[in-house]
């Protein structure tokens, strides 16, 4: 793709981004609550010191509002993890392939978790301020494609911003007892092979392959 048409497409997307670029939570919750019926999982309802936390990954270009799926369910001291493979059609969800964890879970999953920062996710906008510093007016801007097929943005003050604009996006949801969050992370591997000096880009890829590494590697 030519520079000015990637050029003109950020210039495109920044216009019609809301701060933190996150769709609002009720939508984003309306969405998954519905998609996880399609699976037939329970709706969660985790006691005072339990949770479950759900991981859905939306990939570009392909059908659905999420291809995968990672369940993590803390009940007392154990904790569980499965993963679900899921396929969509163009007007209709297909199906759910449930797949185990291909070796054991410790007793300490949970604590390796939490320590890892499962309920202690970065906030999107803390994490988008450093991924796009404000550069000036938008007449300053220039760019480049980079080597790992990223666009650099550079703009007014010269600092380097990072845009992605296809790729996979990964949503975590959080229950606990009577609450509930919802964090969306686009493109977190890509941006941090683009931008390692972001901290908390390296705590979500972080906690991703952790519990990706417990199944095998995708086909």
């Amino acid at each position: 793709m030519r520079p000015w048409l990637i050029l003109l497409l950020v210039s495109i997307y920044l216009s019609n981004q809301v701060e933190g670029g996150s769709t609002p939570i009720p939508i984003l919750k309306q969405r998954f609550q519905k998609l996880a019926e399609k699976i037939r999982l329970q709706p969660p309802a985790p006691k005072e010191g339990d949770y479950e936390v759900r991981i859905w990954n939306n990939q570009s270009f392909q059908y659905g509002d999420a291809q995968t799926l990672y369940v993590l369910i803390k009940q007392g001291n154990h904790c569980d993890l499965v993963k679900y493979s899921l396929k969509s059609g163009k007007k209709r969800f297909k199906s759910a392939r449930k797949i185990v964890p291909h070796k054991p879970l410790a007793d300490s999953l949970w604590l390796q978790l939490t320590q890892k920062g499962i309920l202690s996710l970065p906030n999107e906008s803390d994490i988008d301020r450093q991924l796009h510093p404000a550069q000036g007016p938008a007449i300053e801007r220039s760019g480049k494609m980079e080597p790992d097929g990223s666009f650099t943005v550079y703009g007014y003050s010269t600092k380097r911003s990072v845009w992605i604009l296809d790729g996979e996006d990964y949503f975590f949801e959080v229950f606990y007892f009577n609450g509930y969050q919802i964090h969306e992370y686009d493109n977190p591997q890509s941006y941090l092979r683009a931008m390692p000096e972001v901290v908390e880009l390296r705590k979500v890829v972080g906690i991703l392959d952790f519990v990706a590494s417990f199944f095998p590697p995708s086909k």
